[in-house]
């Protein structure tokens, strides 16, 4: 199989998705909003509120996108013809994580679209360091849960499962362990777990841009965790 070719392809069928067109549209009208609100009607929010709201729908999408770009080749069983050798595993495995972090640089370009429009037109600083850091924080969420959705798959043997399983956890599991880090008989040290947990920090300092650096410590290292595993459980069909 050759890394080049397999790559090209992959990309070339995510940017003929139209699926991404739309995702990323209707994320950046949701963000626009709230910059004609600032800049029209003085309405009382900030940059935080812009790349918030542009998140409500882009985590979503990443979340569905992960989902696709990992399984799609199982689902059609395609991964039996490619899946043959030591080299192809690790060539499949590479060329995955790389069309994900792609779509998650997407998103993050979107992202710093409307903040760049926002500084322009209501006056919020934004600068490269602010670029650089909205480029990490969606690469760190792609990364992360298109390795888990790697994972899964292997669990569940089920894509439309795997896509409530996603939502699930972008969408309530969140809730849950913010509520966890309040319950006064949960043990400081549970609390300490939870509140570092990528499934938690990710999702919710995402829209605001701000996870601190034990968050994207503790998430980096999931993500070198969550390749390992990838790589070993992935299945192994030599001819």
């Amino acid at each position: 199989m050759n890394l080049k070719n397999y790559l090209k392809l992959e990309i070339l069928r995510e940017i003929k998705n139209i699926y991404l067109y739309l995702a990323l549209g209707l994320s950046l009208v949701s963000g626009a909003g709230i910059i004609y609100s600032i800049h029209n009607l003085n309405g009382p929010f900030n940059d935080t509120h812009v790349s918030g709201l542009y998140a409500s729908i882009s985590v979503i999408a990443m979340s569905l996108f992960s989902v696709k770009v990992m399984c799609i080749d199982f689902h059609y069983n395609v991964s039996q013809l490619i899946l043959t050798t030591k080299i192809n595993r690790i060539k499949f495995l590479f060329t995955k994580f790389l069309v994900s972090l792609l779509i998650g640089l997407a998103f993050s370009l979107g992202c710093i679209i409307l903040l760049k429009v926002n500084s322009v037109l209501n006056n919020f600083k934004f600068n490269l360091i602010d670029c650089i850091n909205v480029i990490c924080h969606y690469l760190l969420f792609m990364a992360f849960y298109s390795l888990l959705v790697l994972v899964l798959i292997f669990l569940t043997k089920n894509i439309a499962t795997l896509y409530v399983i996603i939502f699930i956890l972008n969408m309530i599991i969140p809730g849950i362990l913010q509520k966890i880090t309040t319950l006064s008989k949960v043990p400081d040290f549970i609390k300490t777990i939870v509140k570092e947990s990528p499934f938690l920090t990710l999702p919710e300092n995402l829209p605001d841009l701000s996870l601190s650096s034990n968050n994207v410590v503790v998430i980096v290292i999931s993500i070198i965790i969550l390749f390992l595993i990838s790589y070993i459980i992935l299945p192994k069909k030599d001819l």
